[in-house]
């Protein structure tokens, strides 16, 4: 057993920050590269690249068996060895790679977009699987180089191929190549890591910590199956509705909401892994985290809010529905700023079923709900479909959450509908007056307003801010 951390609040601030900040340089350097794409392919390329993005992203979820999380929460807790939880990552994508390479290379020539979606997925896995080891020793630099490298990597090849072929699979196969290149770098990085420490073997007779791995993470699992055909599902559906050509428009303005998503995502496994080391100490941490949460994020989504129709009219493109759409997209920031910590809290106290019914019960919901506001409101009824899908999860997560965290759920929920309302009047004056000039007005309505509320303090924020940036020589025996 690894010797026991503690991670405090400043130290999970921190990585949470850094990944934040990284992700912010990367979103941008996407952000660049799509606006090339834009000039180039069409709009039915376009949806395309979405359609091979949820597809992928799809496949690995159900591959992947829930074991991101559960490698970084054991990587983090110190009670299985490090040198275990390599050797079943590389079996398991050994395994994973036979069927998916294979069934790409067989279908390539009967479906090019299946095929390439399916040789996506082990190199994918591989570098989710590799990550997550990072976050679980909460190795903030590892994963910053990687990150960035990974991001490069994506950039540079798909702009390289775009001046060569300049059609629709030079974003699709900029994103291969770049992650088969970083998934033979963590190789022969874990590689080297495993042969460090010969204490263990995969013939290793106690098989009991794989026993407990798979217990814990089946009903992660089945909660990021549901999550993932929740988060596709307006993809697919708006394919069979409407085609590649305004899927292609919806699938843009979800690229400016990856902008803010992204982060997030690095966020909550920032905050498991460094919750996994500390556990959850107090109340006041979950407010802090919360409210730290709810100033960056809405903001961030006001603030791409207004610029964007501005921007759309510099490239002088003719995508009327992408504003509209990341507009009604935007409101779930504010349920995604309480519900990270909700999930990552739920995890961290041993009770992942949480996860796995909130999702359950929300994939039976939403499909449903997408078919019939698809059908009758077109594009934008896919967009009323995932704010319904954000905010029913939160409550409905809140609800089980409740079992274990009673107080918690009751100052979560009061900070979630007080957000809302004043990012709903924010949103209204950016939105519908529009220009540049109204955006730091918007923004100033949500932040005064919900710091009037009591959302977050400005003092305890201020402090929570020099106490981030102070610097201090560290020893093993201080905090992290």
């Amino acid at each position: 057993m690894e010797e026991k951390r503690i991670i405090s609040l400043k130290g999970i601030i921190g990585y949470a920050s850094a990944l934040y900040f990284v992700g912010l340089f990367s979103s941008f350097i996407s952000f660049g590269v799509t606006l090339m794409l834009i000039k180039v392919i069409t709009k039915e390329a376009l949806g395309k690249l979405g359609f091979f993005v949820a597809f992928y992203t799809l496949g690995n979820s159900i591959l992947s068996f829930g074991m991101e999380r559960t490698i970084v929460k054991y990587v983090g807790e110190g009670r299985i060895h490090k040198a275990k939880i390599i050797k079943i990552i590389f079996l398991l994508t050994g395994i994973i790679s036979i069927f998916t390479i294979l069934g790409g290379i067989m279908i390539y020539s009967f479906n090019k977009l299946w095929a390439f979606s399916l040789l996506m997925i082990t190199p994918c896995l591989f570098c989710s699987f590799s990550v997550s080891i990072f976050r679980g020793e909460f190795a903030r630099n590892k994963e910053i180089k990687f990150n960035l490298v990974c991001s490069l990597l994506n950039s540079g090849i798909t702009l390289i191929l775009l001046l060569f072929f300049k059609n629709e699979l030079a974003p699709i196969l900029g994103q291969i190549f770049s992650y088969y290149i970083c998934a033979i770098f963590l190789l022969f990085y874990l590689l080297s890591k495993s042969k460090e420490d010969d204490r263990c073997s995969i013939n290793t007779p106690d098989w009991s910590w794989i026993k407990e791995m798979a217990k814990f993470s089946f009903p992660l699992w089945i909660a990021i199956l549901c999550a993932t055909a929740n988060r596709t599902a307006d993809k697919f559906i708006l394919q069979g509705f409407l085609g590649f050509s305004l899927l292609g428009e919806y699938y843009l303005s979800q690229q400016f909401f990856q902008f803010i998503d992204k982060p997030i995502a690095n966020l909550s496994q920032a905050l498991l892994g460094g919750l996994s080391i500390s556990g959850i100490k107090s109340l006041s941490t979950y407010q802090r985290l919360i409210s730290f949460n709810l100033v960056l994020f809405p903001s961030v989504a006001l603030l791409t809010t207004g610029i964007l129709p501005v921007l759309l009219k510099i490239l002088n493109k003719d995508f009327p529905c992408v504003a509209p759409i990341f507009a009604l997209l935007s409101v779930c920031f504010v349920a995604k700023s309480i519900e990270v910590v909700n999930t990552v809290s739920t995890i961290v106290k041993n009770y992942p079923q949480a996860n796995q019914n909130t999702h359950l019960i929300t994939f039976l919901i939403n499909i449903p709900t997408l078919l019939i506001l698809v059908s009758c409101f077109g594009i934008y009824g896919a967009g009323f479909g995932v704010i319904t899908f954000w905010f029913l999860y939160i409550f409905i997560h809140m609800h089980f959450m409740k079992k274990i965290l009673p107080e918690y759920v009751s100052l979560g929920l009061r900070m979630c509908i007080k957000a809302l309302l004043f990012y709903l009047l924010a949103l209204s004056l950016i939105f519908k007056i529009g220009g540049i000039a109204i955006i730091p007005l918007g923004i100033a309505v949500y932040l005064f307003g919900s710091h009037w509320i009591g959302i977050w303090s400005y003092l305890e924020l201020k402090a929570m801010m020099e106490e981030l940036f102070k610097r201090k020589s560290l020893t093993k025996a201080e905090q992290i």
